[in-house]
């Protein structure tokens, strides 16, 4: 069965279309998955989770011929959601710590003059607008 004849057999409620569907293409999507995920459960549910998106947002599908890449983009999203958060392949840099032997009197100053500036113009502000600071 062709994608287009899948895609209009989901929207319709259709469910031999939807077994169809996943009998087509879950063994590769399950591979696919198992490339961004190693825990089986989480490929499983990876898998699992796709086609349940499948049926809920079919209907939004514009090009029914593109079911394929469709529902892998659809599982990257659901493997993606299963990962554990990790601050280093996310860019977060770690927070800079210091001690009182290596303390950047650099960034010391900084904030310094940040401060006197926020609080010069504070003082503006509430002087301009009769707001008090509190």
């Amino acid at each position: 069965m062709r994608d287009g004849a899948i895609v209009a057999g989901i929207v319709g409620h259709d469910l031999a279309s939807m077994a169809t569907a996943y009998d087509q293409y879950a063994p590769a999507l399950y591979g696919y998955c198992w490339s961004l995920l190693s825990d089986p459960a989480s490929v499983a549910g990876a898998v699992r989770d796709t086609f349940v998106v499948a049926g809920a947002k079919l209907p939004g599908l514009r090009d029914p011929s593109r079911l394929r890449p469709w529902l892998y983009a659809v599982a990257r999203n659901e493997c993606h959601r299963r990962r554990p958060y990790d601050p280093a392949s996310a860019g977060v840099r770690p927070s800079l710590t210091t001690g009182e032997d290596t303390a950047d009197f650099g960034m010391l100053s900084s904030r310094r003059n940040c401060a006197s500036w926020c609080g010069r113009h504070w003082a503006g502000w509430t002087r301009r607008t009769g707001r008090s600071s509190s």
